[in-house]
């Protein structure tokens, strides 16, 4: 039984105390009771309930218990839990680990020392100072990893961190996935932004967002678009749709481009920078697989010699060293150092070569030059074909300025200004213009200044001012003009 014993002092305030009278059978000190049932109770004993407030029904809403525990809520239903390690509250909780809480929410576990499950349904925190703030099904697996919301998301790295989204995994140390749908950060001190089915593999790797975009490389980086990857390390895609960026500090962007390339660029559609330092920024495509090679547009291009360039047109070449394609249809600098500046079906071939455009001209020997024009050939050392059409310079050092179906041949240092059909082989000879004129192999700094089917056929420095069917066959002879003339003593 239990006795009152009030104590008054004078001077003091009296104090009423409740005593049992030490009795094992009757642990009940203290009891209120209503008229369904007891609403308030004392106990003195090692039973685990010492105290408890309850409904008029007698149903424990506040209990104290002798492990230090006390329970407050509904009977049978959700309660919060404060005990001298943890605190839970909700439904179906529970809080096992040294100074972990669990603030509400339904069947959520706090099993890591220091770990916290705000609220929420279904989520765990099993490691230590790991966090879930809400959501459902959501995991935080590791010291101090971090989930704040969201649905089905792992955080299994230390020091990892969700943000919310579905599905989403970060997997190793001090990764992030920030939100978005089934996103992975499995790279050390990976980055995903969102998006969906994104992956950042690599460590320090970025991955913004879009979808199905992979940066695995260290240090690389995805920016948004669709099923692009950067694989090496600094790897980078802007943007776009099936981009690879599979070499170190490689650039793309765009549609279905590849920077292969040790710090390659591609962006523009189907285009490949597969050289070291190559680049090709737009067209459709292109290859530039030199070392330091360029393509800067059009179609089915290609530099694929060091310091190649192809400036745009359409399947143009770069294929020499330091070789340039400005433009055009089909053209061609194969030569190392030569140049095409555009036209159709047009090749430079020589060292240092140029032509200049046209159509179906061609410069193959070293600083030959054909400017433009129809159909020229400049095939000898440093010759030159200016325009016109069918014409050919195949001697070294000589020059036909234009006109057609003119030829020099032979020795070296000869020049056709113009007309048609006119022919040198003779060394530092002339031929201003007309047609059929011809200085024959043998003849020194011979000149025909125009007219028709004349000819300087021997000896040296002789001259036909102009006329038809004129000869000249020995040295320092001369015939102005005329028909039919013949030099020949």
């Amino acid at each position: 039984m239990a006795y009152l014993q009030c104590t008054f002092v004078t001077g003091s305030s009296c104090t009423l105390s409740v005593k049992a009278s030490g009795s094992v059978a009757v642990p009940t000190v203290f009891s209120v009771d209503g008229g369904l049932g007891r609403l308030l109770e004392v106990n003195d004993s090692f039973c685990p309930s010492v105290f408890s407030a309850n409904t008029i029904a007698g149903l424990p809403v506040i209990e104290a218990f002798s492990n230090y525990c006390v329970s407050m809520g509904q009977y049978g239903g959700h309660k919060f839990e404060v005990t001298c390690t943890s605190i839970r509250g909700g439904k179906c909780t529970t809080a096992s680990g040294t100074y972990s809480f669990v603030g509400g929410g339904c069947c959520n576990l706090a099993s890591g020392n220091c770990s916290t499950v705000v609220g929420g349904c279904c989520n765990c925190s099993t490691f230590t100072m790991a966090f879930v703030g809400g959501g459902q099904r959501n995991c935080s697996t590791n010291s101090s990893s971090t989930i704040a919301g969201g649905n089905n998301n792992k955080a299994l790295g230390p020091d990892s961190f969700i943000g919310g989204g579905y599905n989403n995994y970060a997997c190793r140390d001090q990764s992030t996935v920030s939100g978005g749908y089934s996103n992975t950060a499995s790279g050390y001190r990976a980055f995903v932004g969102g998006g969906l089915g994104v992956g950042a593999g690599g460590n320090c790797s970025v991955a913004v967002g879009g979808q199905s975009n992979n940066a695995t490389g260290a240090w690389s980086f995805v920016g948004s678009g669709c099923a692009n990857t950067a694989s090496a390390t600094g790897a980078v895609v802007v943007g776009g749709r099936g981009n690879i960026a599979n070499r170190d500090d490689a650039v793309t962007g765009g549609l279905a481009n590849t920077a292969s390339g040790y710090r390659s660029v591609a962006f523009g559609y189907a285009n490949t920078a597969s050289g070291a330092q190559s680049a090709v920024v737009g067209g459709y495509v292109n290859q530039a697989s030199g070392a330091c090679s360029f393509v800067g547009g059009g179609q089915a291009n290609c530099a694929t010699n060091a310091y190649a360039t192809v400036g745009g047109g359409s399947a143009s070449c770069a294929t020499g060293a330091y070789s340039t394609a400005a433009g055009g249809l089909n053209a061609r600098a194969t030569g190392n150092g030569s140049f095409v500046g555009g036209g159709y079906d047009t090749t430079s071939s020589g060292y240092t070569s140029v032509v200049g455009g046209g159509r179906f001209n061609c410069a193959t020997n070293s600083y030959s030059t054909v400017s433009g024009g129809y159909n020229n050939r400049a095939t000898g050392p440093c010759s030159a074909v200016v325009g016109g059409c069918n014409n050919s310079a195949t001697s070294p050092r000589s020059f036909i300025g234009g006109g057609q179906g003119n030829c020099t041949y032979g020795q070296h240092s000869q020049t056709i200004g113009g007309g048609s059909a006119n022919t040198v082989s003779g060394y530092y000879s002339f031929v201003g213009g007309g047609y059929d004129n011809d200085i024959t192999n043998g003849v020194y700094a011979g000149t025909i200044s125009g007219g028709y089917g004349n000819r300087l056929t021997g000896g040296c420095q002789g001259t036909i001012g102009g006329g038809r069917y004129n000869c000249v066959t020995t040295a320092w002879s001369t015939i102005a003009g005329g028909c039919t003339n013949t030099a020949s003593g």
